[in-house]
């Protein structure tokens, strides 16, 4: 299972790399939301199963990620955010959303349902 991280958070993304490869997921992380752009207009996301997105990010905002992830393909995205902003989210396609702070367990049997659909 290959997962793409999108989080402004260095913190967040520190725990995803201690967390996940453990338990067999391929972690692909960005603290930069516009390299992460980048990286997802040129191809990225092939072969990935899961986007875990932050919504307020400097540089490219969540929001617009998101779209480009929906206009690449059926990739899900998971958002995760601290802001009250769910339902600019959903009407932007996110398949689910999680609110900060998150449990690691918690974001783990989130990521177990997503990646079965």
């Amino acid at each position: 299972m290959r997962i793409m991280a999108i989080d402004d958070e260095a913190g967040i993304l520190e725990v995803f790399e201690r967390f996940l490869p453990p338990r067999g997921y391929e972690l692909k992380v960005f603290s930069n939301s516009k390299k992460a752009l980048e990286e997802i207009e040129h191809g990225a996301l092939a072969g990935v199963d899961l986007v875990v997105l932050d919504l307020r990010m400097p540089d490219v905002d969540g929001r617009r990620i998101l779209k480009k992830v929906k206009e690449s393909g059926d990739t899900p995205v998971l958002i995760l955010t601290g802001s009250m902003e769910a339902s600019m989210a959903a009407e932007l396609g996110a398949d689910d959303i999680m609110f900060k702070p998150v449990k690691m367990e918690e974001l783990l049997e989130k990521i177990q349902e997503m990646t079965r659909r």
